[in-house]
């Protein structure tokens, strides 16, 4: 049988360690906790409920079902920018284009590429932006370039849009943003290998 003093002494170390280790467990939890909303995690790892790519003034958000790719224009006699945009390479995507959205998502432009050289016109059908477009040829020069504004609601013809020449890739911005990016006559679009440069 344990003596009473030493079945204190064994008490008291049990509290004491008790003690010390639920204040050790708790010195790295928040001052003040939060409950964190419920979130599920999609089959790529990311969570449901929120993007994880879009979170403050300029950050991108890419279209479900479309990739990004850095773009390069080189102004005539000016210093080259790289940018970042949507990039639409299959016939869906290029059919699809910016229909049904409300900006361009944190993205400078998006990016149409043909497989071939093309004379595809452009319709505003569906599309809530005013746009710019812009087209380059197989070289990637500059083409030409026009103002597109949406149909009204509920339309079912729209204006076609066409190049002054065949191209092979367009390139949409918002109305009136194509000079910021650099383009115009005489300016070249190229493709960068790599990432696109940070938001």
């Amino acid at each position: 049988m344990i003596p009473a003093r030493w079945r204190w002494r064994v008490g008291t170390a049990l509290v004491l360690a008790v003690v010390v280790f639920l204040v050790v467990r708790g010195s790295n939890r928040p001052e003040d906790p939060e409950l964190a909303p419920p979130a599920t995690t999609t089959a790529e790892g990311e969570q449901a409920g929120g993007s994880s790519e879009r979170e403050g003034p300029g950050a991108r958000e890419r279209i479900e079902g479309f990739d990004e790719v850095a773009f390069r224009i080189s102004p005539q006699g000016a210093e080259a920018s790289t940018w970042c945009a949507l990039l639409a390479a299959e016939l869906e995507q290029r059919q699809q284009g910016l229909s049904d959205q409300d900006d361009l998502r944190g993205y400078e432009a998006m990016v149409f590429r043909f497989p071939e050289p093309s004379t595809t016109r452009f319709t505003m059908m569906d599309t809530r932006i005013p746009l710019s477009i812009a087209f380059f040829d197989a070289d990637g020069a500059f083409v030409s370039s026009r103002d597109m504004d949406p149909c009204p609601p509920d339309s079912t013809t729209c204006p076609t849009y066409a190049a002054e020449a065949p191209f092979l890739h367009a390139l949409e911005v918002e109305q009136g943003g194509l000079a910021a990016l650099g383009v115009g006559p005489g300016s070249r679009l190229s493709f960068p290998d790599g990432p696109c440069p940070a938001a």
